[in-house]
């Protein structure tokens, strides 16, 4: 997203001349809308940092936990198994270690909750305009109305399918990583969650690896929504265009291009990762799924004892 990040910004600029006079029933689709998407950021916010934070604190709950119970030694146990170029069994050098990862992980997350933010506003935007030329083509007045102010909608909505093109172009290779990624962390997370004996007798694990699983879920899950909900904003265009008075037009030309408007919709806007799949709510259901046969694989070729029990 960064190598893009100057087209990202003049396409928001573009999306931002979109923005026409709103009326009253724009006014409080933008509020509502306002409000959900404030509630949605908040929570994915809210499962990415308390992830993270259980990652963090981990080592220390666990050393502490084992003091209890009668360890007189201070492991040095990191959040993540990485490669320090210092020795970290000093305990200087394990604070070191403990600090840099910290944050490291706090940077990484900003980022990642920053970019999946922005991403989703302009999803959201975009689904918006969408709906609000809807109802303005639903709510023309196709009887008494002027040339001019149809020519207007039609062009807005050329403008809004170019829009929703140029945003594909650029954020699919971005959305393919995503998922590539989200795909093959589901398939290892579960393996550790559910394979491991020593995880589930483990409360630690089991808390650190359910908290990590949760986020990633939810990542993926409002990416889908979103792309989901644009594809759907789209289509109903079409649809409320259908619920207007358009056969009382006496204009030729008008009903013309009101069937090219509708043509349009019927080819739903959607977004793709590197134009191999569409991204909607189907495909979220299909990446669990995915990820869940992976895990099975897995599993059934690292237990040995699941595999005597086949046979």
């Amino acid at each position: 997203m960064s190598y893009k990040w100057k087209e990202m910004m003049i396409f928001k600029g573009k999306l931002k001349k979109t923005f026409q006079g709103t009326t009253l029933l724009h006014h409080s689709r933008y509020q509502r809308n306002l409000r959900i998407n404030n509630i949605t950021f908040q929570v994915y916010f809210l499962a990415v940092y308390v992830a993270s934070i259980i990652f963090l604190l981990m080592p220390i709950i666990e050393n502490v936990v084992n003091m209890i119970n009668g360890s007189d030694h201070w492991e040095r146990i990191l959040m993540h198994q990485v490669y320090f170029p210092f020795d970290h069994e000093p305990l200087p050098g394990y604070i070191s270690a403990y600090l840099i990862s910290i944050f490291l992980s706090i940077i990484s997350n900003n980022f990642i909750t920053a970019n999946e933010i922005f991403f989703d506003t302009l999803l959201v935007n975009l689904s918006m305009e969408f709906d609000n030329l809807g109802d303005e083509f639903e709510n023309f007045d196709y009887k008494h109305g002027t040339k001019d102010d149809f020519k207007k909608l039609v062009d807005r909505h050329n403008i809004l399918l170019d829009l929703s093109g140029e945003m594909d172009s650029l954020f699919n290779l971005p959305i393919m990583i995503t998922f590539l990624g989200s795909t093959i962390l589901l398939c290892f997370s579960l393996l550790q969650f559910f394979v491991h004996e020593f995880v589930l007798a483990n409360l630690v694990n089991l808390i650190k690896f359910g908290a990590y699983l949760n986020a990633l879920i939810i990542q993926i899950f409002l990416l889908c929504y979103f792309c989901q909900k644009l594809r759907t904003s789209s289509e109903n265009v079409g649809r409320k265009i259908i619920r207007s008075n358009w056969h009382e037009s006496s204009d030729k030309t008008m009903v013309k291009n009101l069937q090219l408007v509708l043509l349009k919709s019927q080819n739903p806007v959607e977004l793709t990762a590197l134009s191999f799949f569409g991204i909607d709510l189907k495909v979220f259901t299909n990446t669990m799924s995915t990820a869940y046969s992976y895990f099975s694989l897995l599993s059934t070729s690292y237990n040995p004892n699941r595999q005597r029990d086949r046979f």
